[in-house]
């Protein structure tokens, strides 16, 4: 099982303290996460988002950002996209239109953060 640069192992990471126990039918489970949470160490590394029509970034995620910070942030994100999902339900269709644009510039830059912390979690766990 692989995800973005973590792989399962029988054995525990130095990194992250990941291991998987046979008796938990495969399941991989993370026995520092508050560890890894709370460490100022395992940061995001760049990830850019929102290209123009011809392929131009227009914004990024900077490397070094603590990963809590990265995703306290998405977290919010997300939230934010939850309220004006509700809110355009029952809103006339040009206030529907701004909403979606307000959704899609949420959901880029939540995918930029998710992608930056990935990254810097599967730099840490490789060492």
């Amino acid at each position: 099982m692989r995800f973005d640069g973590l792989e399962e192992t029988n054995k525990p990471s130095a990194a992250c303290n990941v291991s998987v126990h046979a008796e938990c039918a495969g399941s991989m489970t993370i026995t520092c996460w508050n560890t890894i949470m709370n460490s100022e160490k395992i940061t995001t590394l760049t990830a850019s988002f929102g290209h123009t029509p011809s392929g131009s970034t227009l914004f990024s995620v900077h490397a070094g950002i603590p990963l809590h910070n990265a995703l306290e942030h998405l977290a919010a994100n997300l939230a934010n996209m939850a309220v004006l999902c509700d809110e355009a339900c029952d809103a006339d269709i040009r206030t529907t239109r701004a909403m979606n644009q307000i959704m899609g510039q949420l959901i880029d830059s939540s995918s930029g953060l998710l992608a930056a912390a990935l990254e810097g979690l599967g730099q840490a766990a490789q060492g």
